[in-house]
């Protein structure tokens, strides 16, 4: 009689489940990962008690640690949790979780991958804490067995300002799952909004530079609204802005929504100002929606996405094969792209390209991907 080889035990490790990108993606890889479960028992590691917004599958055994934030306290949290379960293999998402499992995972023999999701060398800025924490990614980040970048932009930042071997970059954009989105697309909105308008999405912090979107807005020739979906620390600053301007009525700034998906559908066509992105998830999904869009060239992804090049080849205000791109900080070329989409005729074609686009990053190419990469480390650890 035959037996059946015995089931891998992979760990999935990230932070918590707050409102972010990459947990969304978590939970996304993970619910596309049922298959992989004739294969493996696949576990996921919250390493923080916050209030979860995202829900992984019901057949996900979740070990809630509590971290409080702390980078030493994860460090041993995650190598206590790895002695107790014994896993094969490790991913984990974002940079303190990256950072434990690294050390955890060196110390106890355990074959691992990490993720990155940023751009640390401009996320993190210049200040001492900043300093302390580039210098642990780059003790920590070599010595993982692999390390998974959203963009190139990503994967260069990951080797020149912090030593990651090229050899040891895979780059693996995020998924965007445009049949959910679609249909949650289709439910009544939570906010009412009368007219015409755009929308910009994101934590309203000042890397996401809403401050530019919004001064691009009151020059330009636009005549409809602004929405602004989303909450963070520079929501007083903008509401200030939007005063000081004379646009009150016009830029609406409704907070954060569990389900922004049918306003956006609803805009005329969607816009990012960001200084800095590690993959701009919400591009991608107002283009799986059919808007049209307009995004800043920010480091990293946007050129990738909407022109199929590098940030350094494009220049100036350009008008990608999938969307228009202006450069960073610069309002009166983000004014001359709202203008440009303000002919209706212009923004049904550029529709058209932004939705077949985001078709090329769906969520079963993306899994099939990821789990090619933990089979690989897993593999080469058998050669050994």
């Amino acid at each position: 009689m035959t037996m059946a080889p015995k089931k891998k035990r992979a760990l999935f490790i990230i932070n918590s489940l707050v409102v972010g990108g990459a947990e969304r993606v978590m939970c996304t890889l993970l619910a596309a990962s049922e298959k992989e479960r004739s294969a493996f028992d696949i576990e996921l590691v919250l390493l923080d008690r916050e209030s979860a917004a995202y829900t992984p599958p019901d057949w996900t055994p979740v070990h809630q640690l509590d971290c409080r934030s702390s980078l030493p306290r994860s460090v041993l949290a995650v190598r206590e949790l790895m002695a107790q379960r014994k896993p094969d293999i490790v991913l984990s998402f974002l940079t303190r979780a990256n950072v434990a499992t690294v050390v955890g995972a060196r110390m106890l023999g355990v074959p691992c991958v990490i993720s990155e999701r940023i751009q640390n060398s401009a996320h993190l800025g210049d200040g001492l804490s900043a300093r302390v924490a580039k210098q642990t990614i780059r003790f920590a980040y070599p010595h993982a067995d692999r390390v998974i970048a959203v963009s190139s932009g990503v994967a260069q930042d990951l080797e020149d300002a912090f030593g990651v071997p090229r050899a040891k970059i895979q780059i693996i954009d995020n998924p965007v799952d445009g049949a959910a989105i679609a249909a949650r697309a289709q439910e009544p909105p939570v906010y009412a909004i009368d007219g015409p308008f755009i929308v910009g999405v994101g934590r309203l912090t000042a890397v996401k530079n809403f401050a530019l979107m919004i001064e691009a807005f009151r020059a330009s020739a636009y005549a409809g609204k602004l929405l602004i979906i989303g909450d963070g620390r520079e929501r007083l600053n903008l509401e200030r802005q939007i005063a000081e301007a004379g646009l009150h009525g016009r830029v609406l700034l409704p907070g954060y929504l569990e389900n922004p998906f049918p306003l956006m559908r609803a805009a005329d066509f969607f816009v990012s100002s960001s200084n800095a992105e590690g993959f701009p998830n919400a591009l991608v999904e107002a283009m799986s929606l059919g808007r049209p869009v307009i995004s800043t060239n920010c480091p990293s992804g946007p050129a990738e996405i909407l022109a199929e090049s590098t940030r350094e080849r494009v220049q100036g205000l350009t008008e990608g094969a999938h969307g228009i791109l202006t450069p960073v900080n610069d309002a009166p070329a983000m004014t001359q792209a709202i203008d440009a989409l303000t002919d209706p005729g212009k923004r049904a074609q550029w529709a058209a390209r932004a939705q077949a686009r985001a078709q090329d990053f769906s969520v079963e190419r993306a899994k099939d991907r990821y789990w090619a990469v933990l089979r690989d480390v897993l593999a080469r650890q058998r050669t050994v």
